[in-house]
């Protein structure tokens, strides 16, 4: 005797009648309903590739990128701050006109009274350094005696301060911690002392030349003792850190 039972259900006799028994996943009196049309589970995550050990997490239904202290970028695929533990460690930023007009901003994190932070040597070499915790520009044209501003405000407590150079044209306004600018123009230089030049120890963080963010990944060149990030670091011996283990400034 025909029945109806569909997608392989049994038939089963019955009292005046039959009785479909539906394979797993099928229901209805015929077997009619297939089951029902599971989908795997996914993240926006899945395909989102962040870099640099970074973890992906979704806000808003979007893929965002959790940067390890350091990194930046849709994807932290920017090294934005560096630490320099070594002895006269350095980066080498690319050559970038800073004559007749030019902004460099970056931010710095240490303890130590002096130090290097920004030199240009050419024609009209310029220096960017801490002074017993001040922080201190010298420009040469080699024509004249040097230029010499200081900051008002000290930089050396292990904390982040922003600092900021401008150069328009004659100018130079210097700038510490979105204070009062102290500037100079070139008919006011005065002669500069004479300076004691050392490596800088510490941490360099959201450096920009004309408000371009440099990448230190991209950078030509990089010395030993310059890390990712920003550890403090205060047992050093001969120029090399013994212990980077201590809590992060940032």
């Amino acid at each position: 005797m025909g029945h109806k039972c569909r997608h392989g259900a049994l038939c089963v006799d019955a009292v005046n009648g039959y009785t479909c028994i539906c394979p797993p996943g099928f229901s209805g009196l015929f077997c009619e309903n297939p089951p029902p049309m599971v989908l795997l589970q996914t993240s926006p995550c899945d395909y989102y590739e962040c870099q640099n050990g970074a973890q992906c997490i979704v806000v808003h239904q979007e893929p965002v990128c959790r940067c390890l202290a350091g990194f930046a970028g849709l994807k932290c695929e920017k090294l934005i701050t560096v630490n320099f533990v070594g002895k006269d460690s350095y980066v080498e930023l690319p050559l970038a006109k800073i004559r007749p007009q030019a902004n460099i901003s970056l931010q710095v994190a240490t303890d130590k009274d002096n130090g290097i932070l920004l030199y240009k040597g050419d024609n009209d070499p310029l220096a960017l350094e801490l002074y017993q915790g001040h922080v201190r520009l010298i420009y040469d044209t080699l024509n004249s005696p040097p230029t010499t501003i200081y900051s008002v405000e000290t930089v050396n407590d292990g904390q982040f301060h922003s600092v900021e150079l401008v150069m328009l044209n004659q100018t130079f306004n210097l700038v510490v911690d979105k204070g009062i600018p102290t500037s100079t123009g070139l008919s006011s230089l005065r002669q500069g002392t004479e300076r004691t030049p050392s490596g800088f120890h510490g941490c360099i963080h959201d450096v920009r030349i004309n408000n371009e963010l440099q990448d230190f990944k991209d950078l030509p060149h990089q010395s030993v003792g310059v890390l990712p990030g920003c550890k403090s670091c205060n047992i050093c011996k001969h120029g090399i850190c013994r212990s980077i283990e201590k809590t992060s400034v940032v």
